[in-house]
């Protein structure tokens, strides 16, 4: 099939694919819902309704081990590259560790270490540099285009409105690229596009038809029963359902062909909408138009079973059962055009309210201050007489881990939607406690070298980067 499309895989995440503990343990979860899965098929004997329901559940989990195993050899890096070794995906990193980035704009290098992390993890991955780079939330702030184009980097998403407010105003608002002063590249996100998708209570996700997501095993049997499974004393999604969205009773169970006839019929929907948009568009602009349309990957299959499902009818339908509206990568379209206007990009976000307040609130606040005064730490660390011992530059590149991992916009955002517990705070404060530490035995020069390779073995991404080299030259260019 000839099509195009754009993935964004953060630097952290390929990392972890090749994480063989990380990869074991997938492979023991599948077994795990393999087993709970037959368990149910052996329940619900005497149901033949409820029992082809677990069966299609454990179909799914034998696919995933066998597609896991078999086809990748348990490295999802590898299909990735074969993506985009294809030429349909164009697969870009996003910041190493997902950072927000303008929650840091006040210290240049350690974003540009984001940048650059990033990048270089991308070409050790997949041996070539990345056309692209992924803002973690669309966040964007004036200077990291500077960035990003020191890095290389040939385009970046945006908000719509990043682009909206840009200066000069955009003549062909979202529906054309514009480049930022330095040269790169930035793309509007199309609401419309979105909003086909995912609009509250009208999008394609909250059909009748399709699997309720809250209606899983694992929140309603019994603990002592999903344990040996789970190997959970509380309660934890399980990913086996058989119910219908708004099913309250047994009488609104799951129907696969359904399903599959809804998705059918939505796929050809939002292929029409398309088209007669950008009929509209090049009307009213006089000029071929661009959507862009930005979505989560983790909507596709986790929040909506049959997204990716979706994503195929729908990737298929464009590309054979029309001719209007053609499948292309953000670097397909700046090869067929080029010139776009010039204009600085507003600082923005696809966050709540469409800024920061998502990553800084009455909840998550404390996070910035505290980890500011750590890289005023470490810049009394970064001295390159004293970085060529060995055991010295060992501990200030686990600095320099510690210091991103607490970056990561995650924990700020777990924070905020208060789903996750005390997990993420713990987090921060167990990287900040770590820098901490390390600064200590750096300025006394008292270095416990068994408990750093501890830490490094526990904390040890980007393992094969040199991260105190690369930081050096962060702080060169800015």
């Amino acid at each position: 099939m000839d099509f195009k499309v754009t993935l964004s895989v953060s630097a952290c995440l390929t990392e972890m694919l090749g994480d063989e503990l990380l990869q074991q343990r997938y492979v023991r979860y599948l077994n795990d819902r393999i087993s709970l899965a037959e368990q149910e098929m052996r329940v619900f004997a005497c149901n033949a309704r409820l029992a082809s329901l677990a069966r299609r559940e454990h179909d799914r989990f034998v696919h995933c081990l066998t597609v896991f195993i078999e086809k990748w050899g348990m490295d999802l890096r590898r299909a990735f590259g074969y993506l985009q070794s294809s030429g349909n995906v164009a697969v870009i990193p996003s910041a190493a560790t997902h950072a927000y980035g303008p929650l840091w704009e006040t210290w240049p290098q350690v974003v540009d270490l984001q940048v650059r992390v990033a990048v270089e993890h991308y070409q050790k991955t997949f041996g070539t540099a990345p056309s692209g780079y992924w803002l973690p939330e669309c966040g964007f702030f004036p200077g990291i285009d500077i960035l990003l184009a020191q890095a290389d980097v040939q385009y970046f998403f945006l908000d719509s409105h990043g682009i909206c407010n840009a200066c000069p105003k955009p003549k062909y608002g979202v529906y054309a690229p514009i480049h930022c002063p330095r040269g790169v590249a930035a793309f509007g996100r199309d609401w419309g596009s979105h909003e086909q998708v995912w609009l509250k209570d009208r999008g394609y996700p909250g059909e009748p038809a399709y699997l309720n997501y809250n209606r899983d095993i694992g929140f309603e049997r019994d603990i002592e029963y999903l344990y040996p499974f789970t190997h959970h004393s509380g309660r934890i999604p399980t990913g086996i359902r058989y119910f219908r969205i708004g099913s309250e009773s047994q009488t609104m169970l799951y129907d696969s062909e359904l399903a599959a006839v809804r998705c059918d019929e939505h796929a050809t929907h939002f292929v029409s909408q398309c088209k007669v948009r950008v009929r509209s568009l090049l009307h009213a602009l006089g000029k071929k138009p661009v959507l862009v349309a930005l979505f989560d990957t983790e909507h596709f299959g986790h929040w909506w079973r049959e997204g990716p499902r979706w994503l195929d009818q729908m990737i298929r339908k464009m590309s054979y059962d029309q001719e209007d509206v053609k499948l292309v990568t953000a670097v397909d379209y700046l090869h067929s055009n080029p010139m776009n206007q010039i204009a600085s990009p507003s600082m923005s976000s696809w966050g709540y309210q469409g800024y920061s307040e998502t990553w800084l609130m009455g909840r998550n606040h404390w996070i910035y201050p505290a980890i500011f005064e750590t890289i005023e730490l470490l810049e009394k660390l970064i001295d390159k007489r004293l970085l060529t011992d060995k055991q010295r530059r060992m501990a200030v590149e686990q600095y320099l881990r510690e210091m991103m991992l607490a970056q990561s916009s995650d924990w700020s955002f777990m924070i905020h939607a208060q789903n996750a517990g005390r997990y993420p705070e713990d987090r921060v404060r167990e990287h900040l406690d770590n820098m901490l530490t390390l600064y200590d035995q750096l300025s006394q020069g008292r270095i416990q070298e068994e408990w750093v390779e501890s830490l490094k073995i526990k904390h040890n991404i980007f393992s094969g980067l040199d991260l105190v080299d690369i930081y050096l030259r962060c702080s060169k260019a800015i």
